[in-house]
């Protein structure tokens, strides 16, 4: 698990990061997580040992020669990995977690032309090779069996994943916050990487016709890093009419965003794509009326609880906020099947669930 090597985890990192947590409660069998770093908050006890190897980030196959050699060393029965490629030769079981297949179905939302490759051909190869796949969504369980010919629907299990976010926080820190980034009340809130995939320069024009129509006083909150080719994105901001209003906050902690989400009138998530959504679970999580996307595996995690769009129409994304900052009623009820949806998916259950696969193999 080389992403739990990371201060400041995100995506893969956090999902491997909660799943050990999780994985550790259950004192039948023995984990050993094969990482370069040793976190204090996950307990090394007795069942568990930690071996410490640097995982080349660039040298898959020298990588995947020292799992081999980890494996037959201790005698392991299953190599579970959230991300990296498992070697072919082994002596042991090999899982691998694919959370989706962006690259191949978005190639030009990246800068790299590298990581199209990646996937292309190290996770296409040990898609076909691994005993087992374990996937958050149907779409990306689709995805996989439609770019990934020849590969036998039995052997993928859809397992969803749950919110990392934690709700207690207090009234003295949330003023703090909100004045910390001048969030006034009201603010439509989006939390996602600054990049095309999330489609903020749609949710910023339907942000402004919103404003232009209804002459309402409202922010726009964009929480998140940047990430890759957001020029426009930020051109698309400067170019607003309304542009003091909208608030970008970078990267912040998961306590700061608890407060952004809690105080939100709604929360905007019109992704062109998503191998999961888990910011659409974080927000019903926290009382937050959702839109969200009618494409890829958001229908999954938002059912009937959240208001849907077209992401690449800025109309259909400016009706779907009206939709709800004009119907008091309409809010109150998403509100209440968000919080019941959102308690659906849980961190107990995913590791459930993954043992269940590593039992089974």
């Amino acid at each position: 698990m080389r992403v739990l090597n990371n201060k400041y985890r995100t995506g893969v990192g956090r999902y491997a990061y909660k799943l050990t947590q999780e994985l550790l409660k259950y004192t039948s069998e023995k984990y050993i997580p094969i990482t370069n770093f040793k976190d204090e908050n996950i307990r090394y006890n007795g069942r568990l040992k930690s071996d410490i190897f640097n995982l080349s980030r660039s040298n898959i196959e020298q990588g995947n020669k020292l799992l081999s050699l980890i494996g037959d060393a201790e005698n392991i029965d299953v190599l579970f990995s959230p991300y990296y490629p498992i070697p072919q030769s082994r002596n042991f079981k090999g899982v691998i977690c694919i959370n989706d297949l962006i690259p191949l179905k978005y190639p030009e939302f990246f800068n790299d032309y590298n990581v199209h490759s990646f996937f292309n051909t190290k996770i296409r190869k040990v898609a076909r090779n691994v005993d087992h796949i374990i996937t958050p969504s149907n779409s990306t369980k689709n995805d996989i069996l439609n770019y990934f010919r020849n590969i036998n629907e039995n052997k993928i299990s859809v397992i969803p994943l749950a919110s990392f976010l934690s709700k207690e926080v207090n009234y003295k820190d949330e003023s703090k916050i909100l004045n910390k980034f001048k969030v006034n009340k009201p603010y439509m809130l989006s939390v996602c990487t600054i990049e095309p995939r999330k489609n903020l320069a749609r949710t910023i024009k339907a942000y402004q016709a919103f404003r232009k129509k209804y002459k309402e006083p409202i922010q726009l909150v964009l929480v998140g890093s940047l990430g890759w080719k957001y020029s426009d994105i930020l051109d698309q901001i400067n170019n607003c009419e309304f542009k003091e209003d909208v608030i970008m906050t970078g990267f912040i902690s998961d306590k700061e965003v608890v407060v952004l989400y809690q105080n939100a009138e709604l929360f905007v998530y019109a992704s062109i794509y998503e191998g999961f959504g888990l910011p659409v679970i974080e927000a019903m999580s926290c009382g937050v009326p959702v839109v969200t996307s009618n494409v890829s595996s958001l229908p999954e995690v938002g059912g009937d609880s959240v208001v849907y769009c077209n992401p690449l129409e800025v109309e259909s994304i400016a009706l779907a906020i009206e939709k709800i900052l004009f119907s008091p009623s309409l809010k109150k009820e998403l509100q209440m099947k968000g919080f019941r949806r959102a308690k659906t998916f849980s961190w107990e259950n995913t590791a459930r669930k993954t043992r269940e696969v590593f039992i089974n193999l």
